[in-house]
């Protein structure tokens, strides 16, 4: 640390350089003194992020200069996932304040509140997955390292240069992400609706899940870093062969992705290709997938319906490495795809009951057999 700088009774330092970081985000030296008595450094570093500590406001004051009913910022804060704060409680920054009057101009053209509510639950529900993904993997992942040991000083130095980088550049990364997907999804709903799906909620998707076999038992054989590095390398594994063959990666849940497809053939090269991919990386284990097609609902970023459940439940009794679809997503299939199915003897699922499985596989070149033959039980 540098030598120009103020000491509390904790002998904790405060470089030059820190002082002037927190300067740059509103935080003034009283501010940075108070925190230094009270051993609060690098927690005033992570307060930074929303503003200057002197002069924040009330949620009373917020309701008052954005003219929005203060039950109705309370909804919208819930709904972007926060925990309820008192009413005069002086927590909230301009930050707080401008998106209050966003909310404002939002209902004063009409917006409808459930869909401003929907949008945030939405919004919050993302950006939380965002900024977690951010401190645990950036931020603060120094801090983790066995046998590291930092003062709160450098705790604050550490996590501020991480923000003074990432605050002025995500906010741009993220507008021209929803602009790209605005645009990607809108197209997808407008061509839905020129083929006769007038119901902008309700589409004829492809929805497939794969799971890693054998995950809880591999996990705990595994360091904390190492289990990380696996759910990372399964992860961006997804995203890219999702994305690369015309499908979208809908949610993670834990060993398990969730992924839609307008095209079944498309959700079908996933499957397989994914399954192809996992079995070259040493550190995954086998691959086991779930594929139904049909009618689903589309709400909130996210997929309902009896073709969602269906698909859950497919892949839950696929043995490893075999890809498993629905009698639906077998009929919707081009008999030229070059895919071969294999019927199975109906299987149990639950709030199903009896239901007709085929097991789907590429199909040979040189065989004599029709691409979506197979009557084997």
């Amino acid at each position: 640390m540098g030598t120009d700088a103020s000491d509390s009774s904790d002998n904790v330092v405060v470089s030059s350089r820190l002082r002037n970081t927190l300067g740059a985000f509103g935080i003034s030296n009283a501010s940075i003194d108070r925190a230094v008595d009270q051993d609060r450094l690098h927690l005033l570093a992570v307060e930074a992020v929303v503003g200057p500590i002197e002069g924040r406001l009330s949620l009373n004051e917020i309701a008052e200069r954005s003219a929005v009913d203060l039950p109705l910022l309370r909804t919208l804060w819930r709904s972007l996932g926060f925990a309820d704060v008192g009413d005069d409680e002086r927590v909230f920054t301009a930050l707080d304040l401008d998106a209050a009057q966003a909310l404002a101009t939002l209902l004063s053209h009409g917006v409808d509140l459930e869909i401003v509510l929907q949008i945030a639950r939405v919004i919050g529900s993302s950006m939380a997955r965002v900024a977690e993904a951010e401190v645990v993997a950036s931020a603060l992942a120094d801090l983790n390292i066995e046998g590291s040991e930092t003062d709160n000083a450098e705790t604050a130095e550490h996590f501020l240069r991480f923000a003074s980088t990432m605050v002025p550049i995500v906010p741009d990364l993220l507008g021209y992400a929803w602009r790209r997907h605005l645009h990607s999804i809108a197209t997808r709903y407008l061509l839905a609706r020129d083929r006769g799906s007038f119901d902008s909620s309700k589409l004829a998707l492809a929805v497939g899940f794969l799971d890693l076999v054998g995950f809880t038992v591999l996990s705990q054989s595994l360091t904390a870093s190492e289990l990380s590095t696996l759910v990372s390398e399964f992860e961006a594994l997804a995203y890219d062969t999702v994305a690369k063959l015309g499908g979208r990666v809908v949610k993670m849940i834990g060993d398990e992705v969730m992924f839609v497809a307008d095209d079944p053939m498309a959700a079908a090269e996933i499957c397989l290709s994914l399954q192809e991919v996992y079995a070259t990386q040493h550190t995954l284990s086998v691959v086991r997938a779930g594929l139904s097609y049909g009618t689903v609902l589309a709400r909130g970023g996210d997929y309902f319906g009896t073709v969602v459940n269906l698909a859950s439940r497919i892949v839950n009794i696929a043995n490893p490495g075999s890809l498993l679809v629905s009698e639906g997503f077998r009929g919707a299939l081009d008999v030229d795809s070059g895919y071969v199915t294999k019927a199975l003897r109906p299987r149990y699922l639950k709030d199903f009951g009896d239901v007709q499985l085929w097991v789907l596989r590429r199909g040979l070149r040189d065989s004599e057999s029709s691409p979506l033959s197979g009557s084997d039980r």
